[in-house]
């Protein structure tokens, strides 16, 4: 599976970015940026931080996160760079009732909020994949080249709820043409 999005936040605490819950695990698939540099993967009970990658608080970011369950090998992508991979999450399944969550760790199916772990800021163009997007489709997504949208998660073609303090704007993260 692969998980792209982009978001502008000047916080530096934990804030959870997306979260994918079912009945049987909060965070079955989870990914937080845990403090300035430090993003999080969850897969279930399964654990990794990433360290010492290149956040913008100024400006826009975009991370991808990849994962493969059967080999259970995870990258990260962020602003162009990507990690290492790393061994998270083997033959882990993620089946069953789903619930999807932008900017907030679920803390139980479809609730349990933790309001120190909510999102400030922006968030856009959030992808969802069946499979691992290849290195040249991620590029291409970070560098706002065409990319083929998410096949189960598509941010042009969602359908949401909006709780608490959201509010729906135009993203800025394109360059705007200036007359």
């Amino acid at each position: 599976m692969t998980v792209c999005l982009r978001f502008f936040s000047q916080l530096q605490r934990t804030q959870g970015l997306f979260s994918l819950a079912t009945r049987d695990h909060p965070n079955a698939v989870m990914l937080m940026k845990s403090s300035q540099g430090k993003y999080k993967v969850h897969l279930g009970s399964n654990t990794y931080e990433f360290e010492d990658l290149p956040t913008h608080l100024l400006d826009w970011n975009s991370v991808c996160w990849t994962w493969d369950s059967g080999t259970g090998l995870n990258q990260l992508w962020l602003n162009g760079l990507r990690t290492s991979q790393k061994l998270v999450g083997l033959n882990y399944d993620v089946s069953g009732d789903m619930n999807a969550i932008i900017g907030q760790e679920q803390d139980a199916f479809q609730g349990g909020y933790n309001q120190n772990d909510s999102f400030e800021g922006d968030v856009t163009d959030l992808h969802m994949w069946s499979h691992i997007v290849s290195a040249c489709d991620t590029r291409s997504y970070m560098n706002q080249g065409s990319f083929n949208p998410g096949n189960l998660l598509n941010w042009n073609d969602l359908s949401y709820k909006i709780s608490g303090n959201v509010y729906i704007q135009d993203s800025d993260f394109k360059e705007p043409a200036c007359y």
